[in-house]
């Protein structure tokens, strides 16, 4: 707020200071020149410019005032010191007095409508500031002023009225675009907006906090072929920005489009061949169900790299679907390697239980288990291998003391549940864990499974019936356990022809030698 000098106390400035330097030689100079009131008000002027101290500022003025009452400048410093320690109504006072005898100053127009503002009276304000557009047409700061009051407001028109000049004044400022762009959304003019929105991130060099502002504007009128455009811009502009390639890769993952994933990939990679965007164009050309090729990238990850975990994951389940020897050969190869991470420990423990080869997953999650104890992960994963081979009693014993620690989890609660109900025993505590897991996960399928076989295992059939029934309408694929658990509760109602269907579903669905055997024990009762 800190008004310019005016021009006939610059010229003084400069007298003065000969003055002072002619005094020094010639002292009887002196009385002469202080005669003038002028030059004394002038004094305690530059006295008020010299001290940072509001009180002594205000002393400093009011003298120089009482020595040129008539002067414009000085009484408008004494306003602004007022401004500035919250005086409002006694800079308002004087801000008014000097309109009347100057009408039409721009600057104390200006300071009268920052006051009015500061009271809470935009419509006064405004007023003002649209009287004092016709004689400073081009000042910014009336302009800026206007825009914000329009635009709190909501009078679209006008704002962008004001917008439009101040933009043809300052027609690089991203801003004003920016600020363009927001009133033709609001206006829900959104082919002139999104105009406006580009042109606003090219000027301001693809700034990150437009280009955020830009991509969700186009995503909430979903305009997604531009987004994957202004995306590619920006990282044509910063192509080392890792967070721009994974934010279009998201859209990219989101939308399914593959082909156009795949086509961005193959060109970054090229220049950029860094693993994590190599494993992404392997998961795009899979998703095509190109195999051969995704298996070719995903076994040209380096071990070094984070990413060579979840490629050798990849490669595993390709394989697994292909050829399962072929899998079970890759996941020995696998386990001769020496890598002590935990995500690769958990990795090799899950993809054994997958290959029902779950003996080996055992000794694996032990040791996982031994190297990270409170891995909530490894245990999880061990306590497959565990169920794979019926060793309830082992699953309890490995899960349990992570109850405390995890009372919340879902999955957690349903596996010791569920082991429970398999070695047949504390099926009331078993009970307390699958309700607790049904509540946090209502349509978690392998849960509903639970509590229907719990519920079996109790005599309920009508509660096992209503809950399997739901799990098996929720199951997403086939799942043999599930499966079989619903044909001998559909064997209990009688419904045996619809059960041996089921029966015949999980032989058909599983891989694991146990599973086989269960259900096929089911079918000799079919025959």
């Amino acid at each position: 707020m800190r008004a310019t000098t005016r021009l006939h106390y610059l010229i003084r400035t400069s007298l003065f200071l000969f003055f002072i330097l002619f005094v020094v030689s010639i002292g009887s100079a002196r009385a002469t020149y202080f005669n003038s009131k002028s030059a004394k008000a002038y004094y305690y002027f530059i006295l008020s410019e010299l001290t940072n101290n509001a009180k002594l500022k205000e002393k400093f003025l009011l003298k120089a005032i009482k020595l040129d009452p008539y002067d414009k400048y000085l009484k408008k410093e004494l306003a602004l010191i007022y401004l500035g320690t919250n005086r409002v109504q006694r800079a308002k006072e004087i801000l008014e007095s000097l309109l009347k005898k100057y009408p039409h100053d721009v600057e104390l127009n200006l300071l009268l409508a920052k006051l009015y503002l500061f009271e809470g009276k935009p419509d006064k304000a405004k007023k003002i500031l649209e009287k004092i557009k016709v004689k400073a047409p081009k000042n910014e700061e009336i302009l800026r002023l206007l825009i914000s009051l329009y635009l709190e407001e909501k009078d679209w028109n006008k704002a962008l009225t004001y917008l439009d000049q101040a933009i043809k004044k300052f027609p690089d400022n991203y801003i004003l675009w920016l600020f363009k762009a927001r009133v033709l959304a609001a206006k829900k003019d959104y082919r002139q907006a999104e105009k406006s929105y580009i042109t606003a991130l090219k000027l301001s060099d693809f700034k990150k906090s437009v280009l955020f502002e830009v991509v969700k504007f186009l995503s909430d009128i979903g305009d997604f072929k531009e987004m994957e455009r202004v995306i590619k811009l920006a990282i044509k502009k910063d192509p080392s920005n890792k967070g721009l390639v994974r934010f279009l890769l998201s859209i990219y993952i989101e939308s399914q489009d593959w082909q156009g994933c795949e086509k961005f990939l193959k060109g970054y990679v090229k220049s950029y061949p860094d693993p994590e965007f190599r494993f992404f164009l392997g998961f795009c050309l899979e998703n095509q169900n190109r195999l051969k090729e995704a298996l070719k990238i995903y076994e040209s990850i380096p071990q070094n790299s984070k990413w060579f975990v979840q490629a050798a994951n990849e490669v595993l389940n390709i394989l697994q679907k292909e050829n399962v020897r072929k899998a079970r050969d890759f996941y020995l190869k696998l386990l001769k390697l020496k890598n002590d991470e935990e995500n690769w420990i958990v990795m090799l423990t899950q993809a054994a239980e997958d290959l029902d080869m779950c003996s080996y997953g055992v000794k694996i999650g032990e040791k996982g288990l031994k190297l990270y104890p409170n891995s909530l992960k490894i245990a999880l994963a061990l306590a497959s291998d565990y169920a794979c081979l019926n060793r309830y009693d082992l699953v309890i014993k490995v899960l349990k003391p992570f109850l405390k620690k995890h009372p919340k989890n879902p999955y957690l609660l349903n596996f010791v549940g569920y082991s429970y109900v398999e070695l047949g025993k504390d099926l009331r505590y078993a009970e307390k864990l699958l309700k607790a897991a049904i509540k946090l996960k209502p349509k978690d399928p392998y849960i509903l499974d639970s509590l229907g076989w719990l519920y079996f295992k109790l005599g309920d059939y009508k509660k096992a019936k209503y809950y399997l029934e739901k799990a098996v309408k929720l199951l997403k694929e086939p799942e043999p356990v599930i499966l079989e658990h619903y044909g001998k509760i559909l064997w209990e109602f009688g419904d045996k022809k619809r059960a041996c269907s089921f029966y015949e579903k999980a032989l058909k669905s599983a891989t694991h030698k146990n599973d086989i055997e269960q259900v096929k024990k089911a079918l000799k009762l079919c025959q």
